[in-house]
């Protein structure tokens, strides 16, 4: 079965759309917005059915899609077509270009040939994930278009990157926010434990002093203030046992 080569765009044209991609990633647009406007800008120059980024979740330690496109080919059979998941694990672990090519080449159907080119999403010695770009029964990916893919899925990582910092910095402002609520609460509640044992202190010292009589009224409203005082310093007391919970992640508080 011959297949349709398609003439890349002229040199000056394919550095105006690299131009273009490069600035959609220095704009600071919401992040899958920008990779919307970057997967248009990038089939004017490479081929592609279905464009995949997956991207490491560190807490779960798994890799998860959090962008998909379909296109041509790949959007007509958007549920039924491959997007590689397994390839996307070797290419993690191996930190290396995976280029992969159909098993059933003579297959008439497309989507049982696929083209799978797998590129790490790398800053340094870290993975932040993988980029797959798949094409469904060709065409092949030749060197030179392995190489542009792998320029692209280095802008690619810098919005990845970015992503990852602004995630970061998100769940540390949560963090910062309730160290400094439990901090005021504890200081809030140390300053009013000082009002009742204030109480409770003075009326009991005031009660044993030898060189007075109290009347049994007079002993009596004394001693039910202490008994008052000693109550609300028992609920002041289960708050900071609801303040040990939350430090240890037994309790949350819910905004």
């Amino acid at each position: 079965m011959s297949q349709v080569q398609i003439s890349p765009p002229s040199p000056p044209i394919q550095l105006e759309l690299l131009y273009s991609i490069s600035n959609t990633i220095t704009q600071n647009l919401e992040w899958k917005k920008a990779l919307d406007e970057i997967s248009i800008l990038v089939r004017k120059i490479f081929i592609f059915d279905n464009l995949v980024v997956y991207r490491l979740d560190s807490t779960r330690q798994v890799l998860e899609v959090v962008y998909a496109r379909a296109a041509g080919r790949g959007r007509s059979a958007e549920a039924d077509s491959t997007w590689g998941e397994t390839v996307a694990y070797q290419v993690f672990q191996s930190q290396k270009t995976i280029l992969t090519e159909p098993t059933s080449p003579n297959s008439p159907d497309r989507l049982e040939r696929p083209f799978v080119l797998s590129i790490p999403l790398s800053v340094g010695d870290q993975t932040l994930g993988v980029i797959i770009f798949i094409r469904f029964g060709g065409p092949v990916f030749t060197p030179e278009s392995v190489d542009l893919a792998e320029y692209i899925s280095r802008q690619i990582t810098h919005l990845v990157e970015r992503q990852r910092i602004q995630d970061e910095y998100r769940d540390l402002e949560v963090q910062h926010q309730q160290s400094r609520l439990q901090q005021d609460f504890v200081s809030t509640i140390s300053h009013e434990l000082r009002n009742p044992l204030g109480f409770i202190k003075g009326y009991t010292t005031t009660l044993l002093r030898s060189d007075t009589e109290w009347d049994h009224n007079t002993q009596l409203e004394f001693l039910k203030i202490i008994d008052e005082e000693t109550d609300h310093m028992q609920e002041l007391i289960e708050n900071l046992l609801d303040s040990a919970r939350l430090q240890a992640g037994q309790l949350r508080f819910q905004f």
